[in-house]
């Protein structure tokens, strides 16, 4: 009985496999086929893409051809690095005039009432 029960679970198995040797190879084919058709796809989207760059590339040459010459570029000097006197203190320097507007912007701070 049990060596019956062996082979009756011997031939499924062998069912099975055999099952799945004659699925794989269509399933393989079926992939291939689709991976193919779907490469194929994507070549042509790319070609158009290229062929797209490539008028955009032309005209933006037409265009910079009928700019005029560019202009020199502008360059900005760095400020001078700080000095021994950049402590943000008043400079010695000062008019009287801007120490006069300097002196009552600080009395008009502190008479404000907090």
């Amino acid at each position: 009985m049990e060596h019956q029960l062996f082979i009756q679970y011997l031939l499924f198995g062998l069912g099975v496999l055999g099952l799945l040797a004659l699925a794989a190879p269509t399933l393989i084919w079926r992939n291939t086929s689709e991976t193919t058709r779907l490469l194929r796809e994507l070549l042509e989207e790319q070609e158009t893409a290229n062929d797209l760059n490539a008028a955009i590339l032309r005209r933006l040459e037409r265009i910079e051809q009928r700019l005029p010459p560019a202009a020199p570029e502008i360059t900005v000097e760095a400020p001078p690095p700080p000095g021994p006197d950049d402590d943000f203190g008043p400079d010695e320097d000062w008019t009287a005039e801007e120490r006069e507007c300097e002196d009552a912007s600080t009395k008009d701070r502190d008479a404000e009432p907090s």
